[in-house]
């Protein structure tokens, strides 16, 4: 009689950490995987928490980006992206994306910040 291997059950996560998932891909892979987050995001309604020191990733796929300080660490601000889902880079060319860039790259400018 042969034996079948279990079959592994998976719950749908109440959300997802990826920290720095993307920083060592080329360009062509990083823009797939971006796709594929925002999909499985649709998809589940998993909450995703990234931490990346990209600007351009974190308003390509985050609704609000926190902005921490360093040790210990504290959220410094919030920053709400105003941009409807799914996002890719057409966006970029707009005053709301130049204005979104602006604020999170003078928040993380202060002494002792990061970005989450």
């Amino acid at each position: 009689m042969r034996r079948q291997p279990p079959v592994p059950r998976f719950r749908r996560p109440a959300w997802l950490l990826l920290d720095e998932p993307f920083s060592s891909l080329g360009v062509d892979a990083k823009y797939s995987m971006y796709e594929l987050v925002q999909r499985l995001w649709r998809g589940t309604g998993t909450a995703v928490i990234m931490v990346t020191p990209d600007l351009q990733e974190a308003i390509l796929l985050a609704d609000r980006v926190l902005v921490s300080t360093a040790k210990p660490m504290s959220i410094r601000d919030i920053v709400s992206v105003p941009f409807p889902h799914p996002r890719d880079d057409s966006a970029t060319d707009t005053q709301e994306h130049l204005s979104v860039r602006r604020q999170l790259a003078s928040l993380l400018r202060r002494k002792n910040s990061r970005m989450v």
